[in-house]
């Protein structure tokens, strides 16, 4: 990702320091994946990370729903 794309996601939520859920599942929750995002966003919002291994995760609804962005990293989606 470029670093102006993640300024634009951010600012597309209208919030000065969004919560931004980075789901990685797509990428057989890669740990690189996951503190690139961090990397991306880090400054900009507050990051956290949904694991869907083991399934299900605590509380899903309400964490999903408790945020400004959810960003869902490339990969085999069928993951």
């Amino acid at each position: 990702m470029c670093p102006g794309m993640a300024r634009f996601l951010v600012d597309l939520t209208g919030r000065e320091r969004p919560r931004i859920l980075y789901i990685g599942t797509a990428m057989a929750e890669d740990p690189a994946a996951a503190l690139r995002a961090y990397d991306h966003f880090g400054g900009l919002a507050e990051v956290s990370r949904l694991e869907f291994f083991p399934w299900p995760p605590e509380e899903l609804q309400s964490v999903v729903l408790g945020q400004d962005l959810i960003f869902v990293g490339g990969g085999n989606s069928a993951n």
